[in-house]
């Protein structure tokens, strides 16, 4: 069945069988319907489609590496933008570290418009006064990786003390050599 004309296109890629066989589907976003399905997700067969394809405007895409060159050589003339589903992951990786960190400045901040004395019975200021160390979070807790690394930390230090070799601390643990050589100190 010959492709009609298409002005704005969609293309992803997915799993037939994970880790094994992919494939890379073309969808007529206008239309709102799949016009083709590609072997593989390399570059060549997407950027040889659109070669065929000249009157492709724009053209929607994940953020696979393939894809991106496919539609670099395959169609120079297109107008290309992430797909709606990766716009919100880059964004959430985006706002994710400077807004997830707590900041020195965020304590400073609060610090200086607070009343000098906490009104009677209230308990928010039993809460201990922000961190501007980089172990705690921004509610003074400790963070649950550092909590996390000093219990492993103390496990390994343990099973050293009673004579446990590096290979069995990592089966016991669970954890890489790396880590255990580390925390052990080098032994």
């Amino acid at each position: 069945m010959p492709v009609e004309q298409v002005r704005v296109l969609g293309v992803d890629d997915f799993a037939m069988r994970r880790g094994d066989s992919y494939s890379t589907i073309l969808v007529d976003l206008e239309r709102r319907r799949p016009i083709d399905v590609l072997p593989g997700r390399e570059a060549e067969p997407l950027a040889a489609w659109l070669a065929d394809h000249p009157e492709v405007e724009i053209m929607c895409r994940g953020r696979g590496g393939a894809s991106a060159e496919g539609a670099r050589t395959g169609a120079p003339q297109a107008t290309r933008t992430a797909d709606g589903r990766h716009l919100w992951k880059n964004l959430g990786e985006a706002v994710e570290k400077p807004v997830g960190a707590p900041h020195a400045c965020t304590g400073t901040a609060f610090a200086n418009t607070l009343p000098a004395t906490p009104p009677p019975g209230d308990d928010i200021w039993q809460l201990p006064p922000p961190a501007t160390g980089s172990t705690l979070d921004v509610c003074g807790r400790e963070r649950r990786l550092v909590a996390r690394t000093k219990e492993r930390y103390a496990a390994v230090r343990q099973l050293l003390d009673h004579g446990s070799s590096l290979e069995g601390i990592c089966r016991t643990l669970r954890l890489d050599r790396s880590t255990v050589r580390r925390f052990g100190c080098g032994t």
